[in-house]
Formats: C-alpha cells, sequence, structure tokens
C-alpha cells in the first residue's frame, strides 16, 4: 500500500531531470546560423539559410573556444561571383544568457541564448539600399 502511494512522487518528480542547458559548459563549439526572420516596411520574411543555395551569402560559422577566444567565418561572395570563406577572431564573454563577441576591430555583437531551444539569437537593424529599416534576427545552432 505505502508503494502505490508513493508513486505519483515519484512520477511527479521525474520531469525535474530536465535542467536548463549552462550556457559556460555548451557555448564551446561551431554554431551557424539557420534562420534569418526580417521585419520592415510593413512586411516580414522568414528564410532558411544554408551553406549553399540562394541565402548562402547570409552563412556564417562562429566557433567558440575555451579560454574565451572566438573564430567567425563567412561565407561571402565577392564582385565576380565567386564564393569564399572570410574568417575573423575576437574574444567573447557571457553576461547571464547573453553572449557578447569583440572582434579585433573592437566592434562587438550581442547574441541571447535560448536554454530550451538551445539557439543563438542575433538581432540587428540594417538599413537597405533603398533606405529602409529592417530589423533582422539571425538564429545560430551547433
Amino acid at each position: 500500500m505505502l508503494v502505490v502511494m508513493m508513486l505519483p512522487f515519484m512520477v511527479a518528480c521525474s520531469s525535474d531531470d530536465d535542467d536548463p542547458v549552462s550556457l559556460e559548459s555548451y557555448i564551446v563549439g561551431t554554431w551557424h546560423s539557420f534562420k534569418c526572420s526580417g521585419y520592415g516596411n510593413g512586411q516580414s520574411v522568414d528564410i532558411e539559410i544554408t551553406k549553399t543555395g540562394e541565402y548562402s551569402a547570409m552563412y556564417i560559422e562562429a566557433t567558440f573556444e575555451k579560454g574565451n577566444k572566438v573564430i567567425v567565418r563567412s561565407w561571402v561572395a565577392d564582385k565576380y561571383g565567386y564564393t569564399h570563406w572570410t574568417e575573423t577572431t575576437g574574444s567573447y564573454i557571457i553576461n547571464g544568457d547573453i553572449v557578447i563577441i569583440k572582434d579585433s576591430n573592437g566592434e562587438s555583437a550581442d547574441l541571447v541564448f535560448d536554454a530550451k531551444d538551445k539557439t543563438l539569437l542575433l538581432k540587428e537593424m540594417v538599413t537597405t539600399t533603398e533606405g529602409i529599416q529592417v530589423y533582422v534576427n539571425i538564429y545560430y545552432t551547433k
């Protein structure tokens, strides 16, 4: 009888095993952009980002190393249409659920970590060649 009474407590406790991911331990490794959401001029668009294909120019990899070093690689096309990697190095610090990246030129970017989805989010505002301000969310995964 006592075992039957304890069963609901054991079942209820099993859901506590899903501890949130610690950003400090999870950040190390290579992350890549996989999705972009853009909002501006009364329109919104969602784009799947891959290394090849129509939106390959938006493909970015960031490799976070122990010791707070980060290497960011972008897959870009030059003015002749040839694609190649560009690379920059920098450092990162973690402040709560925010990863702050600083490159060698002193520029920085803040990425927000979502422990549930295990993704990083970069929010930017971009001005197009037509002068339209567009809000862009770029998502990264390991």
